[in-house]
């Protein structure tokens, strides 16, 4: 709700971006089956989907969440 008020206020955008970390669906022994990691990456997109309202953005990203948030920002010059 702070963003959303914060963003009106502003004249700017929201989007609402959810990162999967490779490392939180992988298996013990090695990298997730890639049905798991196929329901993820759909679970992360139906989550933002149901949050998002009709003028914003919602991306789903995969990768260690830290460094995609950061390249992401750079990348679309999100300030």
């Amino acid at each position: 709700a702070y963003a959303r008020s914060l963003a009106v206020s502003a004249g700017a955008e929201v989007e609402l971006l959810h990162v999967v970390d490779a490392a939180a669906v992988d298996g013990v022994l090695g990298p997730a089956d890639p049905t798991v990691w196929s329901g993820a990456l759909q679970q992360a997109r139906a989550r933002l989907e149901g949050l998002r309202r009709q003028d914003e953005l919602a991306t789903v990203l995969e990768g260690h969440p830290p460094d995609v948030i950061a390249d992401h920002a750079l990348a679309r010059r999100i300030d």
